[in-house]
């Protein structure tokens, strides 16, 4: 069976001339509008999520190229710290 809107459901089971049918029209409307605007929503945000997922990996790979350089320029902070006060001149 084909699916059927909601408003045709209301047009079926209500009898005309009743305020009950305009009412139940008017939340069906605004029920459906409400649907476009979360769909609409959605897919805004699942395009962000995707945007910030691709942002994190990026800054991951970043961080993961500069921890081997990281760990250089500590181990010769502590070489120079660990040398005689008189050795303490930089060299290239």
């Amino acid at each position: 069976m084909a699916h059927q809107s909601a408003a045709h459901w209301v047009l079926l089971f209500t009898k005309p001339g009743t305020g009950l049918r305009q009412k139940l029209q008017k939340k069906v409307a605004a029920t459906e509008s409400l649907l476009r605007h979360l769909h609409t929503r959605i897919e805004g945000t699942e395009s962000m999520k995707r945007k910030v997922t691709q942002s994190v990996g990026h800054l991951e790979r970043e961080q993961q190229s500069l921890e081997e350089p990281a760990i250089i320029c500590e181990r010769r902070l502590l070489i120079r710290e660990q040398r005689p006060d008189g050795d303490t001149e930089e060299r290239s």
